[in-house]
């Protein structure tokens, strides 16, 4: 499906260019100025998703021709192929007001024929819920004289659709469909070679025009989705070597692999062997007739990619390729142990399936990127042999790899660095990620985090811009930003959206772009107005906003809610709307609005006040979590020291952070952030490196990347506890 060709031979021919204005600027006024040479494409008939298409335009350039500028979309993917050479694939994911388009240049091409082919596909709800979607299409407007030869809606394109992919429905497979089902691939029905098809066929048909392309302007939108130029590079695309076979099997025809745990006695060393070296020489791996089989392959690092498998022969056999973080021990619990280990373990993965028809040279690959650590390849050949070619990897993600790391004398620390890089690294895509296994989501909370991570270490913070403004535009008519976004499934968090207000603060203190900044003023305000309707006239209080007011998944907590979360006021949220009040009115100041900072801080003080006065413990010498006053948590006090409270009453709260207290409900890797701040500004910099314990321990786990939370934990990647960068760079270098 995708042919392996050199990356840097089509990098020859190609060239990202990133633009500031949309294309296509002329003289004749404002309609022209905004609107598009060219339409949205799509096949005829019936376009219920899921569906796959492919669109092909031949063209034919001169010798030393100028190069050729292309603006490229789709909805909801595209691969782009340059004579049968996957170029580039996209668009930047964003929502139907920023429908993103990537610009090439085409270049140094051979004077004769050429051809373009773009693969489309739609999977409706069966696709990652951050895909959004306005119907099914694609999109190429040309520049200048190569319009007429190449933009869709002007040129003919002709569109075929590609049968023999399907939906897994297996709940085993991906039970939530966070990340998007898994597929799989009839080899009898696909149309191998569609990329470099240019022959007449009934199964190519001449593209219907579905609607004009536009920029989204005030007078009138006359399409579906507003184009906006792509605000990110293309994501990384670079092969993965060292892949080891760990163990190797064959399989009784009833084995039940979902309960078969791997043991020892059953590795099979000359299969073991076999299967390493089709992944080191693409010796072909021989499967005989009737024969099941399955390998775990260690790809020694945590890595997103596309697979790629290449066979010949094996009539009616069944390639499974399932992907796992680590193997379990007791996957009910989530129990994983020592990541390095697999004997004894049972392998529960998302697994793409690939049905074969004997022909030679087959290239099967999935639609979307996989996550993880290992690999569990399942064979079933019931008729005839098959040769499994190769087994390659492409990694994808956002290229951040330049970085300025903390440096630091505790190995146990830096190796947790070195785990905190990579979780970036797995959780950035085109957006932000909570983790790239299950969800792929960019939740706020997250995201600021991530966010103070990667503007520490580097100096590219267009994927900050970009969450900033993206969570902005998610607005609820209430003024609550979406909890994560884009998503086709809203959900509200208050606490997050106050949280957003926080990253807003963070990009002008660490990025200082006041322009920037003021333009999410707006959004800021509606934040802060929807947090004020929530006030309680008679006790000054925020009373709980309806949604999922999440804090942190702290044992001490329901669903990561203070217990008082829900049913009465609590004193965590209420000190996160008094950090958040005191966000606003700085950023208030720095851009340049007296009145309403003095509006803000208003509001700051009187909030405190109330807060500081239905929670204070004094015999406790901390702010209590509910009025009652016999739930303390850690998240009540680091937020009160961060957002101003009373001066001596901080002195005292300090110790239950600097010295835990076990009747404290406790912080977990995402809200330590937080904790690390408040004892900084309360002046206790000597009590951070014991609360680094948690970071110190994954030196033992065999971890490649930071958990979402403490074992046993559901996601092995989860970049929020990267925010160890920011605080090492920041405030501290351990002992």
């Amino acid at each position: 499906m995708i042919y392996a060709m050199p990356i840097d031979l089509a990098v020859n021919h190609l060239r990202r260019i990133v633009l500031n204005e949309p294309p296509f600027q002329v003289e004749n006024g404002l309609w022209r100025r905004y609107h598009w040479p060219a339409s949205w494409i799509a096949p005829c008939g019936s376009l219920e998703t899921p569906i796959v298409f492919a669109a092909r335009r031949p063209f034919q350039v001169e010798a030393n021709h100028a190069p050729i500028r292309i603006h490229v979309s789709a909805d909801e993917r595209f691969e782009l192929y340059l004579d049968r050479t996957l170029i580039a694939r996209g668009p930047e994911r964003g929502d139907v007001n920023n429908w993103f388009f990537q610009t090439y240049e085409l270049a140094n091409l051979a004077a004769g024929q050429h051809l373009l082919t773009a693969r489309v596909w739609a999977m409706g709800d069966a696709a990652p819920i951050a895909q959004l979607s306005a119907g099914p299409a694609f999109l190429l407007a040309a520049e200048g004289a190569w319009g007429e030869q190449l933009s869709t809606g002007v040129a003919t394109w002709e569109i075929r659709r590609i049968d023999g992919i399907g939906i897994r429905h297996n709940p085993q497979v991906n039970p939530d469909g966070f990340a998007g089902k898994k597929i799989r691939v009839d080899a009898q029905r696909f149309p191998f070679g569609f990329e470099s098809d240019c022959e007449p066929s009934p199964d190519w048909r001449p593209a219907q025009v579905r609607h004009s392309a536009s920029t989204n302007i005030p007078i009138e939108r006359t399409s579906m989705r507003s184009l906006r130029p792509a605000i990110l590079p293309d994501m990384l695309r670079r092969p993965i070597a060292g892949l080891r076979c760990c163990f190797a099997e064959m399989l009784d025809k009833d084995a039940d692999l979902s309960t078969q745990r791997v043991a020892g006695v059953k590795n099979d060393a000359d299969l073991a062997a076999s299967v390493q070296a089709m992944l080191d020489t693409s010796a072909p791996l021989r499967i005989d007739p009737q024969t099941r089989i399955r390998a775990i392959i260690d790809l020694g690092d945590y890595y997103c990619a596309y697979p790629t498998l290449l066979t010949s022969g094996g009539a009616h056999a069944e390639i499974e390729l399932a992907w796992a973080e680590s193997l379990y021990v007791d996957p009910a619990r989530h129990e994983k142990g020592d990541r390095d280990q697999i004997l004894g373990k049972l392998f529960r993965g998302f697994a793409d399936a690939f049905a074969t028809d004997g022909g030679s040279n087959r290239r099967f690959s999935t639609l979307w990127w996989q996550a993880g650590r290992f690999l569990q390849l399942h064979i079933t050949s019931p008729q005839d042999h098959l040769l499994l070619h190769s087994l390659t990897l492409e990694e994808t993600r956002y290229p951040l790899d330049e970085t300025r790391l903390p440096r630091t004398d505790d190995a146990a620390i830096a190796h947790a660095v070195k785990l905190s890089l990579r979780s970036i690294q797995m959780c950035l895509h085109e957006t932000f990620m909570d983790c790239p296994y299950y969800e792929q989501l960019a939740y706020i909370g997250d995201t600021r985090l991530q966010a103070l991570a990667l503007m520490t270490m580097s100096d590219d913070d267009r994927p900050v811009r970009k969450a900033i403004e993206m969570f902005d535009q998610s607005r609820f008519a209430s003024g609550w930003t979406h909890s994560r976004y884009p998503s086709r499934v809203a959900q509200l968090i208050p606490t997050f959206s106050m949280v957003w207000v926080g990253m807003v603060h963070d990009f002008l203190r660490m990025r200082g772009d006041k322009t920037f900044v003021r333009d999410r003023m707006p959004g800021v305000r509606a934040v802060m107005d929807a947090c004020l309707a929530h006030l309680d006239e008679a006790s000054g209080l925020l009373r709980n906003p309806a949604g999922w007011n999440f804090i942190d998944w702290s044992a001490g907590f329901e669903d990561g809610v203070p217990r008082c979360g829900v049913d009465g006021p609590s004193a965590t949220i209420n000190w996160q709307f008094v950090l958040a009040l005191k966000w606003w009115g700085e950023l208030e100041a720095d851009v340049g609005e007296p009145e309403l900072r003095a509006r803000a801080n208003r509001h700051h003080a009187a909030c405190a006040a109330a807060t500081e006065r239905a929670f204070w413990n004094d015999q406790r010498g901390a702010w209590a979590e509910n009025l009652k006053g016999d739930l303390f948590s850690e998240h009540a006090q680091a937020l009160a020291i961060l957002a101003g409270a009373d001066a001596a009453h901080c002195h005292r709260a300090v110790e239950s952070l600097a010295t835990p207290d076990a009747s404290f409900a406790a912080a977990t890797i995402y809200f330590a952030h937080y904790v690390l701040e408040a004892l900084v500004l309360a002046g206790r910099k000597e009590a951070i490196s014991a609360r680094l314990e948690t970071w110190r321990a994954l030196e033992s786990t065999g971890l490649k990347t930071l958990p979402e939370q403490p074992e046993p934990t559901r996601s092995d990647c989860h970049a929020w506890g990267a925010h160890l960068i920011y605080h090492l760079h920041q405030y501290h270098q351990p002992s």
